[in-house]
Parts: structure tokens; C-alpha cells; sequence
């Protein structure tokens, strides 16, 4: 409990001063979001952000892992990390180029079938189960569980 509280607080402390440097990155590269019908922001706004949250999470899960001996699989390691990897990537190119929302689903459905993967089938059978449980009309439907699964991580 102590290393996950360890791994909380050192990624808040670690985003909250990266965020400020990616804002200034953001501003002095003109990487902002402009304003257009499909867009929450009201004025530009400089973007990147998520790229200090994903270092920080990467590097707070890493260092407190070393620190309190954590043993986590290589496999289970290297799904995560491809995953998350996709992910801040599809954002970042997102926030440059404003990608096409289809494109967008398609490659974060992939980033999500691979972390289904590095869940393995033990935790995904468990995980189905509670879906089951929560949601019965998917009781006898595997396959929409998986769906259900990758819509929630996405």
C-alpha cells in the first residue's frame, strides 16, 4: 500500500512541474489548439499536456517499482508500455494534426487490444465475469464482453 500511495504522490509531484514545461514547449513550437466546431477549447490553448501525465505516470511507476522491488513481467511490461506508447503518440499527433475521429478509434482499439493482451487470460476471464455480473444481458456473450473491455479502456 505504501509503494502504490509512493507511486501516486511522485507522479502528481513530477506532472505537476513537467506540465508548466510542456506548456512552454507547446507555446514556443506553436503546437496550441485553435478553436473549431468540434472543439471544447474557447481560445487557443497550448496542448501536450498529456505527454508530462505519461512521463510522469511512466517514470513514477519505474522508479517506485526499483524502489520497493516490485516484480512485474517482462511481457506484461512491454504490452503496457507499446500500449501506452500508441497511445501518447496517436494524441500527440492529434493535437498537431487534428486527426479524423474513425482513425482515432481504430488505433486506440488496437492500444486496447494489446493491453487485453498483457492482462492475460486469467484476469480478462475476471474481468468478464464482473461485466457479466454487472451488466447480466452480456451473460452469454463472450465476444461483447471483449467490446465492452476495449470500449472501456479506450
Amino acid at each position: 500500500m505504501i509503494g502504490l500511495i509512493c507511486i501516486l504522490l511522485f507522479a502528481f509531484l513530477l506532472s505537476f512541474f513537467l506540465t508548466p514545461l510542456t506548456k512552454y514547449l507547446a507555446l514556443s513550437n506553436g503546437i496550441i489548439a485553435i478553436p473549431k466546431k468540434r472543439s471544447s477549447h474557447s481560445k487557443k490553448t497550448p496542448v501536450l499536456g498529456g505527454v508530462a501525465i505519461y512521463i510522469s505516470s511512466l517514470f513514477s511507476i519505474f522508479t517506485t517499482s526499483i524502489l520497493f522491488d516490485f516484480k512485474i513481467e517482462l511481457s506484461t511490461a512491454v504490452y503496457l508500455g507499446l500500449a501506452t506508447l500508441i497511445m501518447i503518440i496517436l494524441g500527440v499527433i492529434d493535437d498537431i494534426f487534428s486527426l479524423k475521429p474513425y482513425f482515432k478509434i481504430l488505433i486506440q482499439s488496437f492500444a486496447a487490444l494489446i493491453i487485453m493482451e498483457s492482462l492475460g487470460p486469467d484476469l480478462m476471464v475476471y474481468i468478464t465475469d464482473c461485466l457479466k455480473n454487472v451488466i447480466g444481458v452480456l451473460s452469454y456473450a463472450f465476444e461483447l464482453s471483449d467490446i465492452l473491455v476495449i470500449l472501456i479502456i479506450i
